[in-house]
């Protein structure tokens, strides 16, 4: 940024602290002024209006929103898309525009705008009448750009240097640089959380280590060694003392100096030292270090080949005083993917069995550092070897952890995970049991980690590494399209409505973790024509039928090789059969819709599958029509209570959508980066207005480990309870584990990208 632009961002920053308020909501305008126009002055309008659903409490469980932006004076045009929402006690009508780089408003330009609303599912699981099925438009106005406005970088770059933003900021780097004692030991927690100040959990520093490397001044950079050596001395010692250590492990325990590990906790979790491996293939690629990359080289080379050995087998581990998961091969040929039999998720508080991309991500990039440092120590099996399986793994997360746009009904993304809590009551024995789950949570976004040496490169001594400029997103495994759809999807269906007390410091944030089938296509009981019962006499017949006769298909109804069957069928009764069995082969089959016409499909009519089903206001009834639901469209017993959510299986076909209201850090901290990277303007200019806002730094200045939404309501109502103190660090629990270790490391890496990229030092 140059010198004349920074002293005008400095004045309008100081401005805009002087100034009683700017202008930032836009109202749908009364009846007594419906032509007016509302001036703003920012590039992320809050869009304001009466809301039709949700007016009686929670009454309506599951319904849907959509933006719609465009201008007669200049050349724009704007829809935010379907934004699924279930109801909360505070749900209001509020949208913020978000446009991408290319969609950013003009100043001094008018701009006419729609919202509309249509309802999809009742609490309790029954279907809205048709009328209230289709789109209404609830809210229109106009609005008009200042003069004055700024370039939506530079009001990113405002909002990044707010006080409480500030704060959090500082605070948070000075916290990780300074938790760091003399002896390199690196605690996970400074609010007296995970076993307290004495546990160093692998993950955490490595996350935290990421950061330090992110901010890339001389003494994070100093620090980040120190914390590394540490803890991979550590290990190379306790591994060469008794070579039973073969992987990384969960936790080291330090003695009371904090100078000395004295135990580990051994718990085998896949992802844990992919993440250690990354760490030190991102320091020693950034800095040159190459007597880390040797002294450490043989360990780590060993920690890999634990888990990428075509043979490798779990050696299970104790529970209940019993070994389970033992002799579980952690390489699946068939998927192309790496077991974890312990991954750490906030779904159902547990630890999960399962293929998931965290730890085959982690596992992709942490391969390539390996096959980097081989190479430059002049080990070239070694490098081919780690090159080799990485590709496999790549091949793996496209092949196997992708959900495609017959699933997700929209396009296709990046999927969480294969697979299940890991207390081994469902798969009769199999651990390796891996249905593909269809959710949304902070693991499908992981992937942004195969990008790190793409997507930034930070030097020791600050600004960028020029030599690294030239590696490009493909090259590193990063399908940027993929991740672009994934993160699109987050915001359409996994995504809620934080109201803050400014309600222009409001936004829709992502949710730890949602079963996003659950509002896309929300489960509803006692369907008429459910293929669990295919009679005839339950059908749903003519123009009753045309309520689930659009959306994807899972079969082609004109051909008799699909897979599943439809091109073979001629009856209503068929179809319906049909969409029963096709979870058999593994399709996921919401609903069925049967055209008896005898000119299509070889003469007999044609049967649609599919994965998900809305209603067709357009094709006139006819008697030949015939339809129903699918057998996985059970109701969820949801309480309509945001606070008491249920107990919800996320696996296997399940549709309840159980969406946390809590925003997780490291979450947070890759959609910065991404953000930043994608120049998503608009984007960092809505979450640093509702960090500051939502965070409530009078209570703590660190940055979560997860903000609740209901905590913090609670609290904003009747006062938070206890405070923040020395003897209650947590304080009334709205943030987790203040300051928590991969938390607080993943902000820093995402903060430091936003920072830069809007002309801010890190």
């Amino acid at each position: 940024m140059s010198e004349i632009k920074m002293i005008l961002l400095l004045v309008s920053l100081f401005v805009s602290c002087v100034c009683e308020g700017r202008k930032v909501l836009v109202q749908a305008p009364d009846t007594h002024s419906p032509n007016s126009v509302t001036e703003i002055d920012t590039n992320a309008p809050v869009f304001l209006w009466n809301s039709t659903v949700c007016t009686t409490g929670a009454s309506q469980a599951v319904f849907a929103i959509r933006l719609n932006i465009s201008s007669s004076t200049v050349e724009f045009q704007y829809s935010s898309g379907t934004i699924y929402q279930q109801c909360l006690e505070s749900w209001r009508g509020l949208y913020v525009f978000e446009g991408n780089h290319d969609q950013e408003l003009k100043k001094s330009s008018q701009y006419d705008w729609t919202v509309e609303e249509r309802e999809l599912a009742l609490l309790d699981g029954s279907i809205p009448s048709p009328t209230s099925q289709e789109w209404h438009v609830v809210g229109k106005g106009a609005f008009a750009t200042t003069q004055s406005l700024m370039s939506a970088a530079d009001e990113a770059a405002m909002e990044m240097t707010s006080s409480n933003v500030s704060m959090i900021w500082n605070t948070s780097w000075n916290s990780v640089v300074n938790r760091v004692v003399s002896s390199g030991f690196l605690p996970t927690s400074v609010s007296n959380g995970y076993g307290g100040i004495t546990n160093e959990f692998v993950r955490d520093a490595s996350g935290q280590i990421i950061g330090m490397l992110e901010i890339g001044s001389k003494t994070s950079t100093a620090v980040a060694k120190s914390a590394l050596r540490f803890m991979l001395t550590s290990l190379s010692d306790a591994y060469n003392a008794s070579g039973q250590l073969s992987y990384a492990p969960h936790v080291m325990t330090a003695d009371k100096n904090l100078d000395k590990i004295i135990s580990f906790d051994t718990r085998d979790q896949t992802d844990d030292t992919f993440y250690l491996i990354s760490a030190w293939g991102r320091y020693v690629n950034l800095t040159g270090d190459m007597e880390t990359a040797r002294d450490f080289y043989g360990v780590l080379k060993n920690y890999s080949l634990h888990y990428i050995r075509n043979d490798a087998r779990s050696g299970g581990f104790p529970e209940g005083g019993k070994i389970i998961g033992g002799g579980v091969l952690y390489w699946n040929q068939s998927l192309n993917l790496l077991w974890n039999p312990n991954l750490e998720h906030s779904r159902l508080g547990s630890y999960w069995s399962c293929y998931d991309l965290l730890t085959n991500s982690f596992a992709a990039e942490g391969l390539r550092n390996l096959a980097i440092v081989a190479s430059y120590l002049d080990k070239p099996e070694d490098e081919q070897m780690f090159n080799a399986k990485r590709s496999e793994i790549l091949r793996g997360i496209k092949q196997s952890l992708t959900l495609s746009e017959s699933v997700t009904g929209y396009t296709d993304i990046y999927a969480e995970l294969r697979g299940h809590p890991n207390d081994f009551s469902e798969d009769k024995g199999e651990p390796g049991y891996s249905p593909l789950l269809w959710g949304i949570s902070y693991e499908n976004i992981v992937s942004v980690v195969l990008g790190l040496a793409g997507i930034s490169h930070p030097t020791p001594n600050g600004g960028n590494n020029s030599r690294m400029n030239s590696i490009a997103m493909e090259d590193l495994g990063l399908n940027v399209t993929l991740l672009d759809n994934t993160w699109d999807m987050y915001r359409k269906a996994g995504s809620f409505q934080w109201i803050n007390q400014d309600v222009q410091n409001s936004a829709f944030v992502p949710t730890t973790h949602i079963n996003s089938s659950g509002w896309i296509n929300p489960p509803v009981k006692n369907r008429t024509g459910n293929a669990k019962n295919c009679s005839a006499q339950s059908f749903l017949r003519g123009k009753d039928a045309l309520k689930v006769a659009t959306g994807p298909d899972i079969c082609d109804p004109k051909s008799s090789g699909s897979l599943g069957g439809c091109g073979l069928v001629s009856t209503p009764l068929e179809c319906c059969q049909a969409c029963s069995n096709a979870s058999k082969l593994g399709l996921r089959c919401s609903a069925w819709f049967f055209n008896g016409n005898v000119t299509l499909c070889s003469g007999h009519g044609c049967c649609y599958m599919k994965s998900s089903a809305q209603p067709d206001h357009v094709t006139p009834s006819n008697d030949a029509f015939a339809g129903g639901y699918g057998t996985d469209d059970s109701w969820c017993d949801y309480t309509g209570i945001y606070s008491q959510e249920p107990v919800c299986p996320a696996y296997d076909g399940k549709t309840c959508a159980c969406p946390s209201f809590a925003v997780i850090g490291k979450n947070l901290g890759w959609e910065l980066g991404w953000a930043a990277y994608r120049q998503h303007f608009t984007r960092l200019i809505t979450l640093h207005r509702w960090l500051g806002s939502a965070a409530h730094v009078e209570q703590t200045t660190l940055f979560a480990e997860s903000y609740s939404y209901e905590c913090m309501r609670t609290g904003e109502k009747s006062g938070f309870t206890p405070k923040i103190g020395p003897k209650t660090p947590r304080g009334a629990g709205c943030w987790g584990d203040p300051g928590n270790g991969v938390q607080i490391g993943w902000f820093l890496w995402g903060e430091s990208i936003a920072r830069r990229a809007v002309g801010l030092k890190p």
